[in-house]
């Protein structure tokens, strides 16, 4: 491993001391521990999880210091890091490797013991990249067989539920492409994890009924809701009865409002008549008590 700078506008400056051997400071065990808080513990943050989460985050800045350690560790790298960190424009960290095993690894855990933020975060930070040697590179070919490339989309959502919607960032995309290259295939609702994603905010919601916490269940029931065109649709369980008794007990406005902010986009038609024509245990349409 060697670390060297390259400032914008000029040629590289050349490796920063002699290339060192990387020990990778993580373990499987603490990998593991990693996958599971991104991938799996905000599908359901609550049950036996509730303590596990919040050590599994309390551990993410020790990682991070470990990682920045083992790259900007005493000597040569660390100084060509901290000029460039002092130098106002800014910096980028670009790790680059002809072997992707490297380029996979946690690199955006990398945290500065000096500063309050992971890199990742840092606003002097532009980005944590990854790339492949240039000069490695293959030439241009055609795509065999059918003549269809396939992407894999992969959508960062660091704030969790939080974040950006499900579908909000494809589907346009999808929309895009269709109009600049003539044809694109999604791939099927059937190959999706839609279905357990919305039994989970289905869930989530009822948690928060039970704490007597409305409009949160409200939210998690629109995030359940809105993750399919059909209304109501077999993957979404019970979502839409949810909604429909949510809007009858907040007012139809609080419920629109809701919808626009957790799926930045406007009510449904086919949600809003599913709303307006539930009928719950008491036999009664929506009456429009707005609130």
């Amino acid at each position: 491993m060697s670390v060297g700078t390259w400032l914008d506008g000029e040629f590289p400056g050349g490796a920063a001391g002699e290339p060192q051997a990387l020990a990778w400071p993580l373990d499987v065990d603490a990998l593991e521990e990693l996958r599971w808080y991104l991938e799996d513990y905000l599908r359901a943050p609550f049950g036996v999880y509730e303590s596990r989460g919040p050590a599994a985050q309390a551990t993410l800045p020790a990682w991070g210091e470990a990682v920045f350690g083992a790259v900007f560790g005493p000597g040569p790298a660390r100084d060509a890091y901290q000029r460039m960190r002092a130098r106002p424009a800014g910096v980028q960290v670009v790790f680059r490797s002809g072997a992707a095993r490297w380029l996979g690894l946690a690199w955006d855990l990398m945290h500065d013991p000096a500063r309050e933020l992971p890199l990742a975060l840092d606003a002097g930070v532009s980005g944590i990249d990854r790339s492949l040697p240039a000069a490695e590179l293959g030439a241009a070919f055609d795509v065999a067989g059918s003549g269809r490339l396939r992407v894999l989309m992969v959508i960062s959502r660091p704030s969790g539920a939080a974040d950006v919607g499900f579908r909000m960032i494809a589907r346009p995309l999808l929309e895009r492409l269709e109009a600049v290259r003539g044809r694109v295939e999604a791939i099927k609702e059937k190959l999706d994890d839609r279905a357990s994603t919305a039994v989970t905010y289905s869930k989530l919601g009822l948690i928060a009924e039970e704490k007597d916490d409305p409009d949160e269940a409200l939210k998690w029931t629109v995030r359940c809701v809105a993750l399919f065109d059909d209304v109501p649709h077999p993957g979404s369980g019970t979502g839409p009865d949810q909604l429909a008794r949510l809007a009858h007990q907040l007012g139809f406005a609080t419920m629109e409002a809701c919808w626009q902010r957790v799926t930045r986009d406007a009510l449904p038609d086919a949600v809003r008549h599913y709303v307006r024509t539930y009928r719950p245990n008491n036999g009664n349409a929506f009456e429009g008590a707005d609130r």
